[in-house]
């Protein structure tokens, strides 16, 4: 039997009451972000609703950066979205109206996809850093925490929902004991890969002051190998490091931790060698029975 708390829900319209048009419309200047435009895209958003629900509806393409179709879904403004989408129009889709269709129907964030990887309680633990957000608070990249939080994908997410779980915390708590998993300045896609080393088989995360000092220590002995080993980007054996088939988060760090997009694939392999290993020393350096880890002191080599 499945309850409520076993269904998961979409990042883009998790409840009654929140939605995100963060996507949209299809074609968007760079950096867009709807907190710049509120004033305008509120009289926008109404005049769209207004014009959708006449007898005759418009039915032209789009041109420029805004979209007939996104508009307030309901009376009070609480949810802004597309008017075409099939869950406003009884599972019809109407998004072809505006010509951008098939890139409306496959639009989806990166974020929004890890989201969607999460299991319900997971989703329903995360969802708490955006309460009280509006739409356009909700669809801004720098005023919602869970574009930047969901980044950090499934596996460090997971381990630290378990976490708060087992301490009776809210992810507000979480987060004001982890403040390393928002702070901007630590992108997520650069540093998951040796979180996740880091929390390998670990029983629980240790405080937030042991993990950002493994962590740093994990990155600065990965860039000492990268400088001493690396062969350079050239050569037969070189291949983009999102095409080695070694995982998205390894790829990730080497192209935007390490600055490396092409590498021979045996270097790789062997970087991701001396990262699990220095991990596992890491992991090992803890106090018995404390769950801590303290970061090594010294030499930040590659200790051979």
């Amino acid at each position: 039997m499945t309850t409520g708390q076993d269904v998961k829900v979409f990042l883009c319209a998790p409840d009654s009451e929140r939605s995100c048009f963060g996507c949209c419309p299809p074609i968007r200047p760079a950096h867009y972000d709807p907190l710049d435009w509120v004033g305008s895209l509120k009289r926008e958003f109404r005049d769209n609703r207004r014009a959708f629900r006449q007898p005759s509806p418009p039915g032209r393409p789009i041109v420029g950066f805004s979209c007939w179709a996104l508009g307030y879904l309901d009376a009070q403004g609480r949810r802004i979205g597309c008017l075409l989408h099939p869950c406003q129009n009884g599972g019809r889709d109407l998004r072809d109206r505006v010509g951008y269709g098939s890139k409306c129907a496959r639009e989806q964030c990166l974020a929004s996809r890890v989201f969607s990887s999460l299991k319900a309680g997971e989703q329903r633990f995360w969802l708490e850093l955006a309460h009280g957000l509006n739409a356009f608070y909700y669809s801004s990249r720098r005023a919602n925490p869970l574009f930047h939080v969901l980044l950090w994908g499934k596996r460090v997410l997971g381990a630290f929902s378990s976490l708060a779980a087992s301490r009776g915390w809210s992810a507000t708590e979480l987060v004001w004991r982890y403040p390393f998993l928002v702070d901007p300045k630590r992108a997520p896609r650069a540093w998951r890969y040796l979180a996740q080393m880091l929390l390998e088989s670990a029983p629980a995360p240790p405080p937030n002051e042991g993990l950002e000092g493994a962590l740093n220590h994990l990155a600065q002995g990965a860039e000492a190998f990268f400088r001493e080993r690396f062969p350079g980007q050239g050569g037969a054996e070189a291949v983009f490091v999102h095409q080695a088939g070694l995982g998205q988060s390894l790829a990730d760090f080497v192209r935007l931790h390490l600055g490396c997009h092409r590498a021979p694939l045996p270097f790789l392999r062997d970087l991701q060698d001396h990262v699990r290993w220095r991990a596992q020393r890491l992991r090992g350096a803890a106090s018995p029975g404390s769950g801590r880890w303290m970061a090594r002191q010294g030499s930040h080599g590659t200790d051979g």
